[in-house]
């Protein structure tokens, strides 16, 4: 699937990195996409900036809209007071997932 983007316009709202391997980048971006006729949506990116002869390249890129959020995959599991999970462990699932 391919997204023609020039119409859109980012917010961006925070930049956090954080220094990694052999002089590696990891960086991480929240903000909003909007265009023409469409509501705004929130969006995380993190990518990975490895260095090379000069400057960085990305090798690895995630991306991620933070509304319609799909449902998660197990229920909630109960932590016992000590911080353990509790004896009753989530049973695996069985059949096909959704995405709401």
């Amino acid at each position: 699937m391919s997204l023609d983007y020039r119409d859109f316009r980012a917010e961006i709202k925070t930049v956090d990195s954080l220094e990694s391997l052999n002089g590696s980048v990891l960086v991480m971006v929240t903000g909003a996409l909007s265009t023409r006729g469409h509501a705004k949506r929130n969006f995380v990116q993190t990518f990975f900036l490895a260095p090379q002869e000069v400057g960085y390249f990305v090798l690895n890129d995630m991306f991620r809209y933070l509304d319609g959020e799909p449902e998660p995959l197990q229920p909630p599991v109960a932590l016992a007071t000590n911080g353990t999970i509790g004896q009753q462990l989530p049973q695996p699932l069985q059949g096909t997932i959704s995405w709401k």
